[in-house]
């Protein structure tokens, strides 16, 4: 790969006159090697690397790639992700679920969308039927309302969970869906007209 520095001349202290990407020196351990970026020898991966705006004369760090190393640090505080993939195979399959159940594809209506174990606050506080608040996170309100909440937690979801953990997300992700669709939660619990 051609270096960034000097676009291959091979006249920049980035590349020590190689002209090739894989001698950029690692600016988080001074090429010391080891460190979460770079390799044993201290070189920076090269897909670490960006263009420098400022030639050959720029200092270390303005060739590497910021954004990139921040997705390289979150994956390695969280290397392996739990909790996002299986979220979305949770809502697919207890979608199809309360589907062959009988509930509409397309448009469910809010007296099946009970029946199939929505948040209903008469039910939920009344009849003490607490589980209601879990199965109605994985509810969904017909396939689009699915399609898109899938596509969003498969674009958001690693992010996140990277970002503050798995165990972090997992216990994110029931509390921020109670919350955010449609109403807050403390008003969806006890509100006995709408569920």
């Amino acid at each position: 790969m051609t270096c960034y520095g000097c676009g291959g001349t091979g006249q920049c202290h980035n590349c020590n006159g190689t002209g090739t990407a894989q001698a950029g020196k690692c600016v988080q351990c001074d090429g010391a090697g080891g460190c979460q970026l770079c390799n044993p020898r201290g070189h920076i991966a090269p897909e670490l690397l960006r263009r420098s705006p400022f030639g050959t004369s720029s200092p270390e760090f303005t060739n590497v790639n910021p954004g990139a190393m921040f997705i390289q640090r979150l994956a390695a505080v969280t290397p392996t992700l739990f909790v996002a993939y299986p979220l979305i195979a949770s809502n697919i399959v207890a979608f199809l679920f309360v589907v062959i159940r009988g509930v509409d594809f397309f448009a469910p209506t809010s007296s099946t969308l009970i029946l199939a174990g929505a948040n209903f606050g008469p039910r939920t506080l009344s009849d003490g039927q607490w589980w209601r608040l879990l199965t109605s996170i994985f509810l969904h309100i017909g396939i689009v309302h699915l399609a898109f909440n899938m596509l969003v937690l498969f674009q958001i979801g690693p992010f996140v969970e990277r970002s503050i953990g798995n165990l972090g997300f997992l216990l994110t992700y029931p509390g921020f869906r109670m919350v955010v669709p449609g109403r807050p939660f403390p008003r969806r619990l006890f509100d006995r007209n709408n569920p």
